[in-house]
């Protein structure tokens, strides 16, 4: 083990530790639609995209264990919740997603933030689920999640130019 890796580590930490400060501090006190964007679910894509899988597991355990401490939610909740998303993306990229388009990491987008919502919303109060706002807000946070995966996705090919066949070819998860 070098130093390059404990770096990475904690460059990995303290992206989470923006990325949930922001999210927490700024995002949350925004007007109805607006506070409903995450910026965790896209972070986590592109970090797909970009790095290696223990790096994305870091960023996501860092991030879900903030989380729980800011939000005061019992058991965990945020790191079971990250936990599955991942899991679910790591099975999700390698079986059914062959090629790193931008197709599907929308696809990932919305079914992450449904299954975020259901799983949260589950353990909090399941009544909820039936209740039209919800879906309304479920809509709102789909729409801001896609629109925020298509800017990182174009701004992490901008960045990072190994990355321009991404419409060509499967990248092997490691």
């Amino acid at each position: 083990m070098n130093i390059r890796f404990y770096l990475n580590i904690v460059f990995l930490i303290l992206l989470a530790s923006l990325v949930v400060l922001f999210q927490y501090s700024i995002i949350s006190l925004w007007p109805y639609p607006f506070y409903l964007i995450n910026l965790i679910i896209p972070s986590l894509i592109i970090l797909f995209l970009t790095k290696s899988n223990s790096s994305v597991w870091v960023f996501a355990i860092s991030s879900a264990i903030i989380l729980d401490f800011l939000y005061f939610n019992f058991l965990g909740l945020n790191l079971i919740i990250i936990f599955v998303i991942v899991f679910l993306m790591q099975m999700w990229l390698r079986n059914w997603f062959a090629k790193l388009s931008i197709y599907s990491f929308i696809v990932l987008a919305v079914l992450s933030v449904l299954i975020k919502n259901i799983i949260y919303y589950g353990f909090i109060n399941i009544s909820l689920i039936i209740n039209l706002n919800f879906w309304q807000d479920i809509l709102w946070e789909i729409l801001w999640t896609v629109v925020l995966t298509i800017i990182f996705f174009y701004l992490s090919l901008k960045i990072n130019k190994n990355l321009k066949p991404a419409f060509l070819g499967r990248r092997p998860l490691s």
